[in-house]
């Protein structure tokens, strides 16, 4: 990234692909990808259990969030004999991680450190 010679990250954001949101109804009724068990998981079943107390919200980056949610959608996917559940995956779908920006961003980290 030179400045005045090329465009910034936030320019190229069309690019990059979009985020993918699945509708309610799929996710309760007939899940049929392990995404849509690890959202079910967050969406539903977080504000059902609240397992970590009344009003506390999903910490992306919190250990034992992305455990209990891993734990709960491995479960679901198993009642619908889903496969691919992994605790990777779940913080991905979680912090909603699209693994392209994440390496473009550690690309350009890296050129600016090294400058």
């Amino acid at each position: 990234m030179l400045p005045t010679h090329t465009a910034c990250v936030e320019c190229n954001m069309d690019l990059y692909p979009p985020q993918r949101n699945f509708p309610l109804c799929t996710i309760a009724n007939t899940p049929r990808l392990p995404e849509h068990c690890v959202e079910y998981a967050k969406i539903v079943l977080w504000e059902r259990e609240h397992p970590f107390g009344e009003g506390v919200a999903v910490d992306g980056d919190n250990p034992d969030h992305i455990t209990w949610l891993y734990k709960t959608a491995t479960e679901r996917a198993k009642s619908y004999d889903i496969q691919g559940v992994t605790y990777r995956l779940t913080q991905g779908v979680t912090k909603r991680i699209t693994p392209a920006v994440a390496s473009t961003n550690a690309t350009i980290a890296a050129a600016c450190v090294t400058e």
